[in-house]
């Protein structure tokens, strides 16, 4: 009768680890994939701004020669 007991929480014990781990994996995953789409976009978006400058540069210029 004693036995059982101790299985029973040890079989608990590890039901609740692998539970844990679990959870900690995704919140993992999950942070890390919200930080290469934020890492992402951030490039875009300043890769975005550097070709608009250039462009708006060129047109400026081409501008200034035209007049």
């Amino acid at each position: 009768y004693d036995v059982w007991p101790i299985c029973v929480y040890y079989y608990y014990f590890i039901i609740v680890v692998v539970v844990v781990v679990v959870v900690v994996v995704v919140v993992v995953v999950v942070v890390v994939v919200v930080v290469v789409v934020v890492v992402v976009v951030v490039v875009v978006v300043v890769v975005v701004v550097v070709v608009v400058v250039l462009v708006l540069l060129k047109l400026s210029l081409l501008q200034r020669d035209v007049s």
